[in-house]
């Protein structure tokens, strides 16, 4: 196999220099070819010498995808050799879901909405618009495949699926109001920018002028402070407005007295450069457009644009917590936000910050040293912190804020088994505003699978919380049940419950046998019994339903049953009882010890060491790792 080489983009700034030869496509962007940036992870395609396809992050790790998923690519047969230039994706918004293509051991089901989005061949000796022809090509081949061959091999779901792999679309920029409408369509409908190629461009490895990512630019508002003498051309005339930023207060302005923010902007015409000392004196407020700050808070490529005389500025109060507070709110949203879109990594990274501002006393903390030294603090989170001082707002609160009647509804929606975003928002788009409109339209088949529509008739069922008395009756049925089959094989109801919560979303069962015929016929058993009243999913490994005691008493039930072997079963039993933060806890304890921890079993970082100690409980995990036991109620 070849080496894998990543072209990287480089920022593309409004006036940006292009290079000096002479061609149609020097001066970026007009010419050059646009598309949707995608917020998922850089990856190439790759076949090795035995005729196996791999997936490389840019830098040279391997995501390890289900069967079914390289199966659906391209073939070494197609490829011949190419190695594609794309991005494991989830879908706009969906970030939180990626966090499935970095698992060592990938779960087939968990890679449904994950899409292999295709935009280059890396090892390809032609231009960029004859690479994307062969590209689109060898996209539309893999797709005929999949519709008339490889999907009709596959078991359900995956059956069901289109091709999870899309190429990318290019459009050509004729004009600066073109590329500006193409961005702004695609950041207010949740995508990430856009990414800007030239077309006569070869691939090459690492930051390349030939690619560039958009930035959005930001207005803001200044007080002329010095000036900038000029040079060459300019000599004898104004250089530039050195400025100090003012803080939006809402109905005034007050200024940063940050000294390092101060910074020097350019953009006047020959008439201000040349009569500045009378309409531009010192203190004059002005309103200047940037492509975003430095780390440390000075405007990138600042360009004026007008005087302002409609701005009431104010001496900073150094006492006042107004800045501090809005931030503090906002920052709460975002968190909630991102909590509720089950990005959990996001949400996190904000539940730090904000532990971290709630300590500062008012606005006069608010400075790049202190807001730097809080824990989970990273670029974008300062940038939204100086957009909200500068503003009052910022934009990924005021699209919340916008889309709040859309979130309820994907929350809603998204309760309905088998519902991810994706489809949520097609029912969105439909029209649908609650569960009684979707059932009532008898064209709501046509827009869900069998399974969400088991998910559609079971509503009510679960999304009821099952309480801890209930699920012991389950418990003592089933293992009864089991004990019949096979006296040898045993379970354990995992999650919540195992940790005596007093409800529980469903019921998780972890079954351990010696060989999955148990597992076959202990779901055969609870059909015939009654107890299964309907099955939503049927794997190898994994069984989705819903249950019933046989008795009116109780609604139907959500369970899950999932086959262990004995050698993975005390690691199933600990890693799915919970709880999540403590599971995090203990798993990165562990890899700074040098081992990989996961439901599976233990490993060691180092991939040339095997691990072959075996476990026959969880206690032993706890007792050889040197841990205490922590009953599962304590964890």
């Amino acid at each position: 196999m070849s080496t894998i080489k990543v072209m990287l983009a480089k920022e593309y700034t409004k006036g940006m220099k292009g290079s000096k030869e002479e061609s149609e496509y020097s001066q970026p962007p007009l010419g050059w070819r646009m598309s949707e940036k995608y917020d998922g992870y850089r990856t190439i395609l790759a076949y090795d010498e035995d005729g196996n396809p791999h997936f490389y992050s840019r830098t040279g790790k391997e995501f390890n995808a289900p069967e079914w998923f390289y199966n659906a690519m391209p073939s070494n047969k197609t490829l011949k050799g190419r190695m594609i230039d794309g991005e494991l994706w989830a879908g706009r918004e969906n970030f939180q879901l990626m966090g499935t293509v970095r698992k060592k051991v990938p779960v087939p089901e968990e890679w449904i909405d994950i899409r292999f989005v295709v935009y280059d061949i890396t090892n390809l000796d032609k231009v960029f618009i004859e690479r994307i022809k062969d590209l689109q090509k060898i996209v539309k081949l893999t797709k005929e495949k999949w519709n008339t061959i490889t999907k009709k091999n596959m078991e359900y779901p995956f059956n069901n699926l289109e091709c999870p792999i899309s190429f990318t679309e290019q459009k050509k920029i004729t004009s600066h109001k073109m590329m500006d409408e193409f961005y702004q369509s695609i950041i207010s409908n949740g995508g990430e920018g856009i990414m800007i190629k030239r077309p006569d461009s070869i691939y090459k490895d690492g930051r390349s002028s030939d690619m560039l990512k958009y930035k959005p630019s930001f207005d803001r508002e200044a007080e002329i402070i010095d000036y900038k003498p000029g040079k060459g051309k300019y000599y004898g005339f104004l250089g530039g407005l050195v400025c100090r930023p003012l803080k939006n207060c809402d109905t005034y302005m007050t200024r940063d007295e940050d000294d390092d923010h101060i910074f020097t902007l350019s953009g006047m015409d020959d008439e201000v450069r040349e009569n500045y000392m009378e309409t531009h004196p010192k203190g004059t407020i002005i309103t200047y457009e940037c492509s975003g700050w430095t780390d440390k808070g000075i405007p990138r490529f600042a360009r004026y644009l007008r005087k302002r005389t409609d701005i009431i500025l104010k001496e900073t109060d150094y006492d006042t917590n107004q800045n501090l507070e809005k931030i503090i709110t906002i920052f709460t949203e975002i968190e909630k936000n991102h909590l509720l879109n089950k990005d959990y990594f996001r949400g996190k990274v904000y539940t730090k910050v904000l532990k971290g501002l709630k300590k500062l006393k008012n606005d006069s903390d608010l400075t790049d040293s202190k807001i730097s030294s809080i824990e989970g603090i990273g670029k974008g989170t300062k940038e939204k912190i100086r957009e909200i001082i500068s503003t009052g707002t910022c934009n990924e609160y005021k699209k919340i804020q916008k889309n709040k009647k859309e979130i309820d509804l994907h929350e809603l929606f998204q309760k309905i088994h088998g519902v991810g975003p994706g489809c949520a928002q097609k029912l969105i788009d439909l029209g649908y505003e609650t569960i009684e409109d979707i059932r009532e339209d008898t064209e709501h088949v046509n827009y869900l699978n069998d399974v969400q529509l088991k998910g559609l008739q079971y509503f009510e069922d679960i999304n009821l919380r099952i309480p801890h008395l209930e699920i012991k009756k389950h418990e003592k049925y089933l293992k009864k049940t089991l004990n019949e089959i096979d006296p040898n094989s045993e379970l354990t109801i995992s999650g919540s419950y195992r940790r005596k919560k007093k409800d529980s979303g469903d019921i998780d069962i972890l079954l351990k046998s010696e060989s999955s015929d148990t597992y076959e016929l202990f779901i055969s058993r609870l059909i015939k019994d009654g107890y299964i009243r309907d099955t939503l999913a049927h794997g190898q490994k994994k069984f989705m339903g819903m249950s019933n005691l046989n008795t009116k008493n109780y609604p139907n039930r959500r369970i899950d049953i999932m086959y262990t072997s004995p050698d993975e079963y005390p690691f199933a039993v600990l890693y799915f009882t919970g709880s999540a933060e403590f599971n995090v806890k203990m798993r990165n304890d562990l890899l700074e010890r040098g081992y990989t921890l996961n439901e599976y079993g233990v490993n060691f970082t180092d991939s040339s060491k095997k691990f072959t100690k075996k476990f026959k409980t969880e206690k032993e995990i706890f007792k050889y790792f040197d841990y205490e036991y922590l009953k599962p109620e304590e964890r």
